[in-house]
Formats: structure tokens, C-alpha cells, sequence
């Protein structure tokens, strides 16, 4: 069986779509069979592979043999209950071999009981596959120093590390572990708990997080910080946010106000949110138009929505200045002795011919064998792409049974932040499909699909993604 994707030109920019049917009892042994006489040598030429850093030109490896073994390091840093420590890093399992596994850790050391914050790893790809981990810890005690640690998974093959990113939040209680740092927008019908162990939900990180509804447009949480910031000067922020308990749905915006005087703000808008461990990241920042001596980080869920539940609240000022290029058009300039041109632009409508991407899907169907036991399911996936970016236009599903699980990855630089994804049962599989549109990946990204069914084989298959070309999409061993 062959699995094609048809691209209706040679040119940059074409749209196409992609048929995968998921079908029980296909086994691929190779793109290629051969057929080799005893003692016939076969003359190949070995590819030769960069094993580049993620940036610069050194990165970090490590494994073990024992449980617990790996690398860290110690850094003197005062934090009091309340401070969230956010920590995040780039990793990739070392060439030849695939799969690397183990966590990757942000501890609070010294003075009280040790508190951390855990990111795991599994199946790393190599070569440019890197994925980025993510995880941070919030203080319920004092402590004096920050330990970064690597467990490699004992046996698991090496794992490279690179861009190992650690910070202080300054958000307080941006883990919740606190109980303490934010209140209900006065004047509102707001709701508002920080759930803990016995609520028998996991928090992203920690053992706490936030929840929040409101029937009041404008109500929902927030909390001041005193901050001076100056014209020019950009904060940043990020919170990953669910809906609560079995609902979905959830709706709202995230927004960062600097405040005193006229304020400016940020916001990030979501809608549509899954449940359990189906965690949404969020991001947006504020550049200051002049100065102002407060900071307000809000959350505002739409009125009537379902509760939005809410953890690791990371809030961070640029080292940018007019990193946001809405104070002039200073202190950028052109480089030196080169022919470059730069300048700020407002928002603006623009008006001319469209832009060089067609979105004409061509659906590239793939035989389904009519086996006894086949899960016979047709993914239907349509793309637009210009150069090195492609983008997820469309997703649906055929015809699913009632109880059909569908797990989505992508490994890769390029991949989306929430870059695995699963749903079981037709009605959530199909809502999951919904929420990928507009997703964007990048050359070289690979995205794994699986489908699986009780009474059925498991299917798997993988699309990769290609400089100015439809992305390629095959059928995958079991």
C-alpha cells in the first residue's frame, strides 16, 4: 500500500490536503523492499549529519547508570513563600540513537524542606528534533539557593541539553501554593477557590492551582504589583490555564495592565479550553508608552463560562527596551555600513494583490482494506505553506467508534507550544481537531497521529513537513 500526497504545483505557496487512513493489520517493513543474493555487497555511502547546538555552538549531554544520577547545578537565590521560580530548557536524545528519556527539575534548596518543580521527557528525537521542557516551582517557605538537575532515566540512551532558562516570576502565588497575592475584581459576582491535594485534580506543577467564573462582564481575579516602568520598557507574561472539572469550553482573557497614570496593557484571548491534563499555555506582553509605578495581572473569564482553572502564572520584564516598537522607533536603528532600511509602523489596512498562498485542498485518498477487524478512519488534514512554515488550515475525522482515542505529537524547533494533544470518544476527538486550526510548523517538524480503539490494532502514521512543499505523510510500523 502507498500513501501519497499530491501537490498541484511545482511553485512555492500551493495549498494541498492529505489523506491518512488509520487502518488495522497494515505493517510497513520499509520504503523499499530489495531482493538480495547470498553474499551480494551492497556499495553505499554513509549520510554525513550536523549535530548542531539548539543555539550557539556547545550543548550540554548527560546519562547514567543509576537512579537519581545525572547533572545539576547550584545557584545562591533568596526566595520567600509565595515567589515562583520558572525554569525551562531544550532537549534532544544524542545521535544515533532515539528515545531518550528522564526529567528535568527546578529545586528550592536550603532553609526549609526542599520544594521542585518537575518537567519529564520520553521518545526524544535527534539531530534538529529538540523539544523544549517546561516547569516552575513556587516557595511556601524561605530557602537560599535554586539547584537546576537533569535525571536521565537509568539506561535510557544520552540525552543533550541546551538554553537552560531559569527565572523568578513577579507574580506572587503564581503557583497558588501560597494561598495568598490574588483577590476578585471588587464590584462583581465572582467566584474564586485555590484547590489543593484534596480536590483530586493534579495542578499543572506544585500541588495548588486557581479557579475562577463570574456571571459580571469585567469580573474575574487579579493582583497588583508595585513595579516602575518607564516609556519603552516591555513585560511579559504566561499562564497555563483548563476548564474545570468534566466541562470544556472555557472562555476569557488573560491581560497584564501597567498601571498609574494612563494605563497600557496585553492581553491573550482563549476560548474553547479542554479539561484533566489538557493544559493551555498562554502569552502576551505590554510595552510601556510612558511611565507608570504599578503592574496588574487579571484574568477575566467570559461571563456565564464554564470555570476556568489556572496555574504557573510567569510575569517578567524584557531586557528589550522597545522590544514591542510602540515608543518611536528608537533605540533601534540600521546596522552600520550596510544597505538596510527599519522603521515602526502603526496597524494599518493595507490593499494589492494576495499574498502567495492558495488554499485549494487536493485529498489524497489512501485505500482502506476491508479486514474483519479494520478501523477504518479517515483523517482529512489541509495545509497552506509558504517557504519554511506551513500551515493547519483544516482537520476532521471520518466515521469514528464510540470510544476511538486520538493522540497527536510533533517534535521539533518549529512545533506549537502544546504540541501533544489526545481525545478519546468521537465527539471529543472531533472538538480537538477544531482547536488545531491555525496551528503552524516549521520545515523539518514532525507530526505523529495515532489511533486506537478497544477491539482494534493500533494505527499510527506521521506527516513531515518540508521547505515550501506539502508536507509528506505515511503510514507508520505498529
Amino acid at each position: 500500500m502507498a500513501v501519497r500526497a499530491t501537490d498541484g504545483t511545482r511553485s512555492g505557496g500551493r495549498g494541498s490536503a492529505t489523506w491518512l487512513a488509520l487502518t488495522a493489520g497494515l505493517l510497513l517493513t520499509g520504503l523499499a523492499l530489495m531482493a538480495v543474493s547470498p553474499g551480494t555487497a551492497l556499495a553505499q555511502t554513509a549520510p554525513v549529519y550536523t549535530q548542531a547546538a539548539l543555539s550557539g555552538n556547545y550543548y550540554g549531554a548527560t546519562s547514567t547508570t543509576r537512579n537519581g544520577g545525572g547533572a545539576y547545578e547550584d545557584v545562591a537565590m533568596n526566595t520567600a513563600p509565595g515567589q515562583l521560580v520558572c525554569a525551562s530548557a531544550w532537549v534532544r536524545t544524542q545521535y544515533p540513537a532515539t528515545g531518550a528519556s528522564g526529567s528535568f527539575v527546578v529545586w528550592l534548596i536550603g532553609g526549609g524542606a526542599g520544594e521542585g518543580g518537575r518537567a519529564t521527557y520520553s521518545g526524544l528525537g535527534n539531530l534538529g528534533n529538540w523539544s523544549e521542557l517546561q516547569t516552575c516551582t513556587e516557595a511556601t517557605v524561605d530557602h537560599s539557593a535554586v539547584r537546576i538537575q537533569f535525571y536521565p532515566s537509568s539506561g535510557s540512551p544520552t540525552v543533550d541539553m541546551d538554553d537552560v532558562d531559569v527565572h523568578s516570576s513577579l507574580a506572587v502565588d503564581g503557583g497558588f501554593e501560597a494561598g495568598g497575592g490574588w483577590a476578585k475584581y471588587p464590584g462583581t459576582n465572582t467566584n474564586f477557590s485555590d484547590y489543593g491535594p484534596s480536590s483530586g485534580a493534579l495542578a499543572r506543577s506544585g500541588s495548588h492551582f486557581g479557579a475562577t467564573n463570574t456571571n459580571s462582564p469585567g469580573g474575574g481575579i487579579y493582583q497588583d504589583v508595585a513595579m516602575k516602568t518607564s516609556p519603552g520598557q516591555v513585560v511579559c507574561g504566561s499562564a497555563w490555564v483548563r476548564t474545570e472539572g468534566a466541562a470544556t469550553g472555557a472562555s476569557g482573557s488573560f491581560v497584564l495592565w501597567l498601571t498609574g497614570g494612563t494605563s497600557d496593557q496585553g492581553k491573550a484571548a482563549y476560548s474553547g479550553l479542554g479539561n484533566g491534563s489538557d493544559w493551555t499555555e498562554l502569552h502576551t506582553c505590554v510595552e510601556a508608552t510612558r511611565s507608570h509605578t504599578g503592574l496588574r495581572i487579571q484574568f477575566y473569564p467570559s461571563s456565564g463560562s464554564p470555570t476556568v482553572e489556572i496555574d504557573d502564572v510567569d510575569v517578567h520584564a524584557s531586557l528589550a527596551p522597545n522590544g514591542g516598537f510602540e515608543y518611536g522607533s528608537g533605540p533601534w536603528g540600521t546596522y552600520p555600513n550596510t544597505n538596510s532600511s527599519y522603521d515602526a509602523y502603526a496597524t494599518n489596512q493595507v490593499t494589492g494583490p494576495s499574498p502567495p498562498i492558495v488554499t485549494t485542498p487536493v485529498p489524497t485518498p489512501v485505500p482502506v482494506p476491508r479486514g474483519r477487524h479494520a478501523l477504518k478512519v479517515k483523517l482529512y488534514l489541509s495545509w497552506t505553506w509558504r517557504d519554511a512554515i506551513t500551515r493547519l488550515d483544516r482537520a476532521k475525522a471520518g466515521s469514528l467508534p464510540g470510544r476511538a482515542r486520538l493522540a497527536m505529537q510533533c517534535r521539533g524547533r518549529g512545533c506549537p507550544r502544546h504540541s501533544k494533544m489526545s481525545a478519546t470518544g468521537a465527539r471529543h476527538v472531533r472538538r480537538l481537531l477544531g482547536r488545531l486550526r491555525g496551528r503552524r510548523y516549521r520545515a523539518g517538524d514532525v507530526l505523529r497521529v495515532a489511533v486506537t480503539a478497544p477491539g482494534y490494532g493500533p494505527e499510527r502514521a506521521q506527516v513531515t513537513f518540508r521547505y515550501g512543499r506539502v508536507p509528506l505523510a505515511k503510514l507508520v510500523p505498529r
